[in-house]
């Protein structure tokens, strides 16, 4: 079978050993169990997107939220999330449901007055158009986008995730204006630096 493009090299040369047709030339399981214990070491390739590296883009759209007494699962055309109990559960534009971390949500949402479960993220986001596959590992596990989709990030935590390029551009925009705003600011410099 062919190895997807977001396969980091790493996993992709694993798997090309373990599939030689010479079996003789395959690792012994003891030797996949190392390598793998070694890849977990290092983890995911990370992209970390920095304030001037990247654009800024702040949410267009209003979402329906709601926090949840159980663990919510949400199934996705990447995989399966699951949230944390008292997590918020959000419905986005086209019905798109995912969950948020309670801490996140409360960080980088505000509500919108007068629409009861109505609310607009508040602050800005980093995010790259990449130019090829990718996997993050993201609170939810791993998850990859396609060549085209843009990666995104939380200034403040560095949390990251893949949203479809349709996907995006349907929720931000690009902002106006290129800076952090305060709290924002403060945050990103207290975790990384000045740059």
């Amino acid at each position: 079978p062919e190895i997807p493009t977001f396969v980091p090299a790493q996993f992709t040369d694993l798997i090309s050993q373990c599939w030689l047709s010479d079996p003789n030339k395959r690792p012994t399981l003891s030797e996949i169990i190392k390598q793998l214990k070694e890849m977990q070491k290092i983890g995911l390739p990370k992209e970390d997107l920095k304030l001037g590296q990247c654009t800024l883009y702040e949410k267009k759209v209003e979402v329906i939220a709601i926090q949840s007494k159980d663990i919510v699962i949400a199934y996705k055309p990447w995989g399966v999330g699951e949230s944390k109990r008292g997590d918020y559960i959000i419905i986005g534009p086209n019905d798109d449901c995912y969950t948020c971390d309670k801490e996140i949500f409360l960080k980088t949402y505000e509500p919108i007055p007068d629409k009861p479960f109505w609310y607009k993220k508040s602050g800005k986001i980093l995010a790259k158009r990449m130019d090829r596959a990718f996997l993050i590992e993201t609170l939810e596990g791993m998850e990859h986008g396609a060549q085209g989709d843009y990666l995104a990030q939380n200034p403040v935590d560095g949390e990251q995730w893949p949203i479809s390029k349709k996907s995006f551009e349907e929720m931000y925009r690009e902002a106006i204006n290129q800076n952090l705003e305060n709290d924002q600011l403060r945050l990103y410099i207290e975790k990384h630096g000045e740059s």
